[in-house]
């Protein structure tokens, strides 16, 4: 039986590349069918309520090795450079870019939380992570640009966007990540990644990254949402202009993956 991580990387090897507007692949089956339902049925189980609750991070503070995939221990340290950015103009914009349902931004659930929220996928997602490190490099040239760094590392999430009207904004994934990996779970109907064309120049302002207004933007296409389709793609912070929303009266779950520069207790902490 060919183990899980083999079978999600020689997925993504074996896929097509599309490069209307800008280089992806997206394919089906993304993970086997038996894994794919098993972690769909603990989406199920989950408490919604308590999701809505709470914020993504450990209630009691607790640590992890780098083996329980800890949580992104820069969002719950006040000194971050992360809060910093969020707490100043830059993050007090991204907040108006979001479209609010009663007040709910996207939750993510790192790996060390699954347990207590009854999402029985940790054994896979060490097996996905490994196999995808071993092969990185592979997998970053079924795409013609990319970064690269010496240590790497993943950030890996269960996504949970709030009901209709949410709505991210656009957006090319930030520099430190390298490849970044989709797979749509739950509901069964919603509205796929949609792709922009955007300014090929982006401007920089004391020190900061001015982005493009969102006239600025063109939607090309909207990728279809399917459960267990799989979308891949090397970042380009010029180029890979997408966005997502949800157009359902239910949560939007999505398992994300992102290859990154290994950070110790950051958000890129699995490492090979």
């Amino acid at each position: 039986m060919t183990e899980i991580g083999e079978y999600f990387v020689n997925k993504c090897l074996a896929a097509t590349t599309t490069r209307d507007p800008w280089p992806y692949t997206q394919f089906t089956d993304g993970l086997p069918t038996d894994s794919f339902n098993k972690l769909k049925k603990s989406i199920k189980n989950i408490d919604e309520e308590r999701l809505i609750a709470e914020q993504s991070v450990d209630s009691d503070k607790k640590s992890f090795t780098p083996h329980d995939f800890p949580t992104f221990k820069e969002v719950n340290d006040p000194n971050s450079r992360y809060q910093k950015i969020s707490a100043g103009p830059f993050g007090q914009w991204i907040k108006t870019k979001h479209t609010k349902r009663d007040g709910l931004y996207p939750t993510y659930l790192y790996p060390g939380q699954w347990k207590e929220y009854g999402i029985d996928f940790e054994d896979e997602m060490r097996s996905i992570g490994t196999a995808v490190l071993n092969n990185a490099r592979d997998l970053c040239n079924k795409f013609p640009k990319y970064k690269w760094y010496d240590k790497l590392g993943l950030n890996v999430h269960i996504k949970v966007d709030p009901p209709e009207p949410f709505s991210y904004y656009i957006h090319a994934d930030n520099p430190g990540k390298i490849w970044t990996s989709v797979i749509y779970i739950s509901p069964d109907e919603n509205i796929g990644t949609q792709l922009y064309t955007g300014p090929d120049d982006l401007i920089f302002k004391d020190g900061t990254i001015e982005l493009p207004k969102e006239e600025e933007y063109t939607l090309v296409k909207e990728l279809p949402w399917k459960p267990n389709s799989h979308l891949v793609f090397c970042s380009d912070p010029q180029r890979s202009y997408h966005n997502y929303r949800n157009n359902m009266p239910v949560n939007r779950f999505t398992l994300c993956m992102f290859i990154g520069q290994f950070k110790e207790n950051a958000g890129f902490y699995y490492n090979n």
